[in-house]
C-alpha cells in the first residue's frame, strides 16, 4: 500500500465531518492541543518551519466560525498566518505552505466507472489546469501524476495534502456525472410482453 494511506482514509473522513471551536488569544499550540483531542487525531507543529517564517508556537488566535467541516475550520484559521495540514508518519501536522510542498504525500486514486477508456491523459491534464497548476512538475513544480501499472484504471498521485482534498473532490464530481460503466457488464432481466390469442382460439399466421 502506498504511504499512510489508510491514515490519509481515515484523517480525510475526521476532518470532513463537523466540528465547532472557539478561541480567544489561545497560543497556537494550545489550539493544536484541543483540536487534537476533539478530534482524536495526532496533530503536532512543524516548529522549524514556522521558525524559518518568523511564527512563534506561542502565536495568539482567536477564531468562532459555528460549525463547520473541521477542515474548513483549520483553512480559515491557518490560513491567516500562511500555514496549512499535511500528515507525515500517521500525524497529521500544522507546517509552512513550503514545508508541506517539500514533503509530498503519496496515493493512488482508482477510477472505475469513469468512463475514461484509458485516456489517462485527459483526465491528468484536466487535474494539472484545474489544480494549483503552477504546482505540477509540467510547469516547474514539485506534484506528480502517472496512471498506475497493472490491468486496474488509476493514477498514483504525489502531491500536498490540500492538493489531494481537491483531486478527491473532483475525482467525485467526475464520477457522480458519468453514466459509462468502464466495460463492466451484468445480465439485466426484461419483461417480454406475451400476446394474447384472440377470442375463440386461432393463433399467429
Amino acid at each position: 500500500m502506498y504511504k499512510s494511506q489508510e491514515f490519509l482514509d481515515r484523517v480525510e473522513v475526521v476532518l470532513s465531518g463537523d466540528a465547532q471551536v472557539t478561541f480567544i488569544q489561545e497560543p497556537l499550540q494550545e489550539v493544536a492541543s484541543r483540536m487534537s483531542q476533539q478530534l482524536d487525531l495526532p496533530i503536532i507543529i512543524d516548529e522549524r518551519s514556522l521558525d524559518e517564517i518568523g511564527l512563534p508556537i506561542d502565536e495568539p488566535m482567536s477564531a468562532d466560525f459555528g460549525t463547520l467541516p473541521a477542515y474548513d475550520l483549520f483553512s480559515l484559521l491557518l490560513q491567516r498566518y500562511d500555514i496549512t495540514l499535511t500528515v507525515r508518519h500517521k500525524v497529521v501536522v500544522i507546517t509552512t505552505m513550503e514545508a508541506a510542498e517539500d514533503s509530498l504525500l503519496t496515493r493512488i486514486y482508482w477510477l472505475e466507472g469513469m468512463g475514461i477508456n484509458g485516456d489517462f491523459d485527459s483526465l491528468m491534464s484536466m487535474i494539472e489546469a484545474t489544480i494549483a497548476p503552477d504546482l505540477w512538475e509540467a510547469l516547474g513544480g514539485s506534484s506528480t501524476m502517472v496512471p498506475a501499472s497493472g490491468s486496474r484504471p488509476g493514477l498514483v498521485v504525489s502531491t500536498t495534502y490540500e492538493m489531494h482534498r481537491e483531486i478527491e473532490q473532483l475525482l467525485q464530481t467526475l464520477r457522480e456525472n458519468s453514466f459509462r460503466l468502464d466495460g463492466v457488464s451484468e445480465e439485466i432481466e426484461v419483461a417480454v410482453p406475451v400476446a394474447t390469442p384472440p377470442a375463440g382460439g386461432g393463433g399467429f399466421m
